[in-house]
C-alpha cells in the first residue's frame, strides 16, 4: 500500500488480512513537521478524530486481553506508563480494563508528561516529535514501588521506530534494579522486520502486543518544506499534580464523583447530541465523563484537543486553533470541528474559554469533584 503525500511517499506493508484492520484502525495525514512529513491517524483514540465512547473502550479492553495471552498474571510489581501527550487516555484506559478482575491488585500506573513538577524525574527524548522532551515524574511516596517492579508496560498509540520506548526503559531500569520483563502495549506497530532487533535493544527480555503489526518506510519530497509553529512557551509554567502524573493505582472505569457530574450535565442537555473535549494530556476523566453521558442514552463523540500541527489533508479537513489552557502560549489544535449545540470541554486548570466558538459548557472534573 502506497499513499504519495505532499510530503514524500509512505508504504505501509500490510499483508492482504490486515488490511481490513488498518482501515478500521487508521486514516494517513501529514505533520506539520520537517523531521517527518506522515501521520497516522487513530479513528479509535479519541484524540484527532471524535470517537464514540464505548468504541474507546472496547479498544482498552482489546488490548488488555492481548495482555493477558503474552502474560497470564502481570504482577503486583508492575508499573504501567502511558505516553504523553496523544496516549494518556489510551495508557490509563488499558491499565484500568486489564485490573478489572484483580483485588487489591497494587500495579501503578502513570503517564509521561511535557509540564514540569516540583519532583525528582526521568527525562528522555523523542526524536520526531513536535515537542521531544518528555518527563516521569518521580513522586518519593512511589520511590519504592518503582525501585521494586519486576515488570514495566508501556504503552502508546503507535509505535514507528521503538526509539522513544527503548530510551524510557533504559531511564527506568536505573531505578528498577529488579525489572524482569518489558511490555510495549499499542493500537499499531510499525516495526515490521526490524521488531526483534529493536526489541533485543531493550534492558531485559521484551516482547510486544498491538492490534495491528505491520512495517513502513517513508521516502521525503525533497522539494516539500513545512515549519513547526513559532511558540514562546514559559519553562517556569508546573502543571497540576495530578495522580496520572504521579502515579495511581487502579479504581475501576467508574468514579462517584464523575457520574454524579454527568446526571447533572445530562439534566440541562436538551439534544441527544454532545461532544466531550479534553485538554491536550488530560484525557482519561473527561473521557470517562463522555463515558457516563454515553450510558445515559446520549449520543456521544469524545476528542481532545493536542499540541500536535496536522496540516489539512485527507480526512484532516480543517483545523482550529485554541488557547493554551495551561498557560505556556502554545498553540493547540481542534481538528475537524463539528460544531455540536452541546459541547462539553474539560479542563484540569482554572483557564476558561480556551476553545474557539461559543455555546460551550467548561467544567473542572478533578478539581469540582462532581459539580459543574
Amino acid at each position: 500500500m502506497i499513499a504519495q503525500l505532499p510530503s514524500g511517499n509512505l508504504t505501509i506493508e500490510l499483508a492482504q488480512h490486515h488490511k481490513a484492520q488498518f482501515q478500521r484502525l487508521l486514516e494517513i495525514g501529514q505533520r506539520q513537521n520537517p523531521k517527518r512529513g506522515f501521520l497516522l491517524i487513530s479513528k479509535v483514540l479519541g484524540k484527532h478524530l471524535p470517537v464514540q465512547p464505548r468504541v474507546m473502550l472496547e479498544t482498552y479492553q482489546q488490548l488488555a486481553s492481548l495482555i493477558h495471552q503474552v502474560c497470564p498474571d502481570v504482577p503486583q510489581t508492575s508499573t504501567w506508563i502511558g505516553m504523553a501527550e496523544t496516549a494518556t487516555a489510551l495508557g490509563e484506559g488499558v491499565f484500568e480494563a486489564y485490573q478489572l478482575d484483580k483485588i487489591n491488585h497494587q500495579s501503578m500506573y502513570l503517564n509521561t508528561t511535557r509540564y514540569q513538577l516540583e519532583h525528582q524525574t526521568l527525562s528522555f527524548e523523542e526524536s520526531h516529535s513536535h515537542a521531544p522532551h518528555h518527563l516521569l515524574h518521580l513522586s518519593k511516596a512511589h520511590l519504592q514501588h518503582f525501585a521494586s517492579s519486576t515488570h514495566l508496560l508501556l504503552i502508546d498509540d503507535e509505535i514507528s521506530t521503538g526509539q522513544t520506548l527503548l530510551r524510557l526503559a533504559k531511564a527506568f531500569k536505573q531505578i528498577a534494579p529488579r525489572l524482569e520483563k518489558v511490555i510495549l502495549v499499542s493500537l499499531t506497530d510499525f516495526l515490521g522486520k526490524n521488531r526483534q532487533t529493536v526489541l533485543s535493544q531493550f534492558p531485559v527480555p521484551t516482547c510486544s502486543v498491538s492490534l495491528l503489526e505491520s512495517g513502513l518506510s517513508f521516502v521525503p519530497n525533497p522539494h516539500w518544506q513545512a515549519a513547526l509553529p513559532v511558540t514562546s512557551v514559559s519553562q517556569s509554567h508546573l502543571a497540576p499534580a495530578s495522580p496520572n502524573r504521579l502515579g495511581t493505582r487502579a479504581s475501576g472505569f467508574h468514579r462517584p464523583y464523575i457520574d454524579r457530574l454527568a446526571t447533572q450535565l445530562a439534566q440541562d442537555i436538551v439534544s441527544k447530541e454532545v461532544q466531550v473535549i479534553g485538554t491536550g494530556e488530560y484525557q482519561f476523566e473527561p473521557f470517562l465523563l463522555a463515558l457516563a453521558l454515553e450510558q445515559k442514552g446520549l449520543d456521544v463523540t469524545f476528542r481532545a484537543s493536542t499540541r500536535s500541527p496536522i496540516l489539512d489533508y485527507g480526512v484532516i479537513q480543517s483545523r482550529e486553533i485554541c488557547l493554551d489552557p495551561y498557560g505556556q502560549g502554545v498553540e493547540n489544535y481542534l481538528y475537524n470541528n463539528q460544531h455540536l449545540g452541546n459541547v462539553i470541554a474539560c479542563a484540569e486548570t482554572n483557564f476558561k474559554a480556551y476553545l474557539p466558538f461559543d455555546n460551550v459548557r467548561y467544567v473542572q472534573i478533578n478539581q469540582t469533584r462532581g459539580e459543574a
